[in-house]
């Protein structure tokens, strides 16, 4: 069997451009605001880890390179 492979975010280095978001095949990605600061910025998250696929897409798109994609145990 495969190994699924997941999307980590370093949002640290995110600009919050929403590119992964839009290039999802499966819509496997959703916008939260940071409570981490007053700004109110919509960061990406994955909504669950049975919708992506893996394909690597997002990280392949990000501008600044900031995804990751993960082997899940």
């Amino acid at each position: 069997m495969k190994e699924k492979k997941l999307p980590k975010f370093d949002y640290v280095t995110c600009c919050a451009c929403k590119v992964c978001v839009g290039v999802c095949p499966v819509d496997a990605l959703d916008l939260t605001i940071s409570k981490k600061n007053t700004f109110h910025i919509e960061y990406p998250t994955l909504k669950s880890h049975e919708a992506c696929i893996g394909c690597g897409i997002c990280a392949s798109k990000c501008p600044i390179d900031v995804i990751e994609m993960n082997v899940v145990n």
